[in-house]
């Protein structure tokens, strides 16, 4: 068998193995997307002239908020949160001194004269706008006694094709827009990953627990033993330097040291259920991580 396919394979069952030792996911608070990208998500839009254009257009329904029984200040609050809502779908707090721009496109396109009757909205003002945001496009409130189930159930099947928390928080994005509910905060979704994610490694646990025998943990542990200072699974991940005989003959030791390793992963990865996807990402992160992470 190819050493690629071969290492692939032990790297992925040794990584699942590693029942007692720690997780890089077991944290208060799991990295997932960068500063930048969580601000594109979840900063207040900064609008051009050409999405204002397009964010702040109200069709017929909408347009009743013009001609409704409040002051100029709070119909210019609603028209904001509702082309904010429609770009990111999820309030914001501000005030309107705080988006000038915003303002002066609103009075220019909808009042004569283009001014504000006051410069404040109160918050029962500013909430009831929110209300009928929701009403006009159609959407409600994240309700978590309702909503967390669902997309923790949909987190865990999700591990079983990746535990990458990138793809997992992206498919959960996806999985929000069609509910036609507000995108839940950024720390809903790291307690919802990280929760689905120790969920698949007691998963994993025990099926490795109930599966593999001690002898062979025994053998799967070797290639965290130190032979001359050198980890015995760091010797596995080099490459050949050439392929003159001394090599090939060490590749053939490998070929044969290994070889039950293998037929252990053969017989473990499906039984554990987990994607070909899934098997990469355990891989690379023996790739990733030092040995001495686990000790």
């Amino acid at each position: 068998m190819h050493r690629a396919i071969l290492l692939e394979n032990i790297q992925g069952n040794i990584k699942m193995s590693q029942i007692n030792l720690k997780s890089p996911f077991k944290s208060n608070r799991l990295n997932i997307l960068t500063s930048i990208e969580i601000e594109d998500l979840y900063s207040r839009p900064q609008l051009t002239e050409e999405e204002r254009a397009l964010f702040f257009e109200l069709d017929q329904e909408e347009q009743k908020i013009l001609v409704s029984n409040t002051s100029n200040a709070t119909k210019v609050d609603a028209i904001i949160r509702l082309g904010y809502f429609k770009k990111k779908q999820q309030f914001f707090q501000f005030d309107l001194n705080e988006v000038e721009d915003d303002v002066k496109h609103i009075l220019d396109r909808y009042f004569t004269p283009a001014t504000l009757d006051k410069s404040t909205t109160g918050i029962k003002a500013k909430i009831n706008n929110q209300k009928w945001v929701l009403r006009m496009v159609g959407y409600k409130s994240f309700n978590q006694s309702k909503y967390i189930p669902i997309l923790l159930n949909k987190a865990k099947k999700l591990c079983h094709l990746s535990t990458d928390p990138i793809f997992i928080f992206r498919e959960l994005l996806a999985i929000v827009a069609p509910l036609k509910i507000i995108r839940p905060g950024y720390s809903t979704f790291q307690k919802i990953i990280s929760h689905a994610l120790m969920s698949e490694q007691k998963r994993i646990s025990k099926i490795l627990q109930e599966h593999l025998s001690s002898q062979e943990r025994s053998q799967l542990f070797k290639l965290l033993s130190q032979e001359e200072n050198i980890y015995t699974i760091t010797l596995l991940k080099q490459q050949p330097k050439n392929f003159k005989s001394t090599a090939i003959r060490q590749e053939i030791e490998y070929y044969e040291q290994y070889h039950k390793l293998h037929q252990i992963a053969k017989r473990l990865l499906p039984l554990l259920e987990v994607s070909k996807k899934g098997v990469e990402y355990y891989a690379s992160l023996v790739l990733t991580f030092l040995v001495k992470f686990y000790w």
